[in-house]
């Protein structure tokens, strides 16, 4: 056989996606006409629209349609836009109505070529995910619902984020783990921890940054703001660690929350209700938008 014969041709993609479509949109009237009662073709539109708000009304409750689907909140917000144009045609699309469709469908896809150009790394949005966070997550407690949200959120988010560990998250983390389970077990849970969470983009201290004299001129620069004598040890280290770093840190620490705030906006309480994790969400986003 040739080789070339072997190939879908172009016009055969076409006749696919065509019959994919046709029965996609024949199946969905089929299902309208089965339960309601339906007998005009304007009664038919009404339904579809009726249905299609529905699906808006869905996609505004969801704090970023991104941590379901592969898209930036730009691509999102245009199929939103143009779900609302939608709304206003008539039964047969006017010339204004398929103008403005057209528009719409090259705003699209000018979208789409942005969001494929690479942020350069030094551009990118760093994510401290504190040990009580991850903690939370690894032990499943009442946080692990949210920890779990955002921690699915961020894997759509590789190409604006970097993850980021200090050199004490790591012993705090095994630590903690290694009082649960054998150490075969923790050292198992730690690697498919570290495998789940970055996938290949996370960015951990190599530890030089922390020394004797680093740590005084840590307590000596942050002792004006009180940070240092409000939080124990590692907690300071961590946070600092962050700020320094310019993070998004991520806590399931309310007393260690409550001091770095005060001075650090950049720094969420996760909790296990939803209003925690949806907060962080609509920051990202929005210094996301900044970068990109």
């Amino acid at each position: 056989m040739n080789k070339d014969s072997a190939k879908i041709r172009i016009t055969d993609r076409g006749a696919i996606s065509g019959i994919t479509v046709a029965v996609n949109t024949l199946l969905f009237i089929s299902n309208i006409l089965a339960y309601k009662k339906v007998d005009k073709v304007e009664d038919l539109v009404s339904e579809i629209k009726s249905q299609l708000k529905k699906y808006l009304i869905w996609l505004d409750r969801i704090p970023d349609a991104t941590l379901y689907a592969d898209m930036s909140k730009k691509e999102v917000d245009l199929i939103k836009k143009e779900a609302k144009d939608v709304l206003g045609w008539g039964i047969i699309l006017s010339e204004s109505d398929l103008k403005r469709r057209s528009e719409r469908i090259k705003e699209f896809e000018s979208v789409q070529k942005d969001a494929m150009q690479a942020v350069p790394a030094d551009k990118k949005l760093v994510v401290l995910m504190d040990t009580s966070f991850l903690l939370s997550y690894v032990f499943k407690d009442q946080q692990f619902d949210s920890a779990n949200f955002i921690i699915q959120y961020l894997k759509t988010q590789k190409d604006y984020t970097i993850l980021y560990m200090t050199n004490i998250n790591a012993p705090e983390l095994i630590s903690k783990m290694n009082q649960k389970y054998q150490f075969k077990q923790t050292i198992k849970k730690f690697n498919d921890l570290l495998g789940e969470i970055a996938d290949g983009y996370l960015m951990i201290d190599s530890g030089e940054k922390i020394n004797i004299y680093s740590i005084f001129d840590k307590y000596k620069l942050y002792s004006r703001k009180k940070i240092a004598k409000n939080l124990r040890g590692n907690d300071f280290i961590i946070a600092t660690e962050g700020i320094e770093h310019n993070a998004l840190i991520l806590t399931c620490d309310k007393p260690m929350y409550d001091n770095v705030k005060k001075f650090y906006p950049r720094i969420f309480f996760i909790d296990k209700s939803a209003t925690s994790y949806r907060k962080f969400f609509h920051y990202f986003e929005r210094e996301k938008e900044k970068i990109v």
